[in-house]
């Protein structure tokens, strides 16, 4: 093999060694644009299970849930910044009854691993998560974990079957 021949093979082999590199990195974690994504919905999850927190404090302070989102803002909390963070539109909130509410939004993804929050799990679109402002109060203190609302809904919608847990 001569001198240039040589270079060249090795030139190759760098060449395709850094494309092997690149191709295994991008499958490991994933093209930018998913996990991009990703972050962005686990923003979203972040943001409601503070506006949760939120609607707990309100429900325990005032015997009631709050009517909207905005009489949180005018019951001292801060809300600023929880609107989703790719639209700028307002998170939804409903009340069910006198002490369950739901709270929804839009994913990009699904979740793809269970990280310890099992509650929040998703799929891409949207999706509401359901809690009872009694029950969350009530087991913790007791350190219990609620049973789920409305176990075998027909509601078409995911709904989450494990205790809400607004960290």
């Amino acid at each position: 093999m001569t001198r240039r021949s040589r270079s060249t093979a090795c030139g190759v082999g760098v060449v395709l060694a850094v494309g092997a590199a690149l191709t295994l990195g991008l499958q490991y974690a994933g093209a930018p644009a998913a996990e991009r994504s990703r972050r962005i919905d686990q923003r979203r999850v972040d943001d409601l299970r503070q506006i949760g927190d939120r609607v707990d404090l309100y429900w325990t302070r005032q015997g009631e849930l709050p009517p909207s989102l905005d009489a949180l803002a005018e019951d001292g909390s801060d809300l600023t910044g929880f609107a989703d963070p790719v639209t700028a539109d307002q998170y939804e909130y409903r009340i069910l009854t006198t002490s369950s509410f739901e709270l929804c939004a839009q994913f990009d993804t699904a979740t793809s691993s269970p990280d310890g929050r099992e509650f929040w799990r998703h799929q891409a679109g949207r999706q509401c998560f359901e809690a009872d402002a009694e029950d969350v109060e009530r087991h913790r203190r007791r350190g219990l974990h609620r049973r789920p609302l409305r176990e075998g809904a027909a509601d078409p919608r995911i709904r989450s079957t494990q205790p809400p847990v607004f960290r």
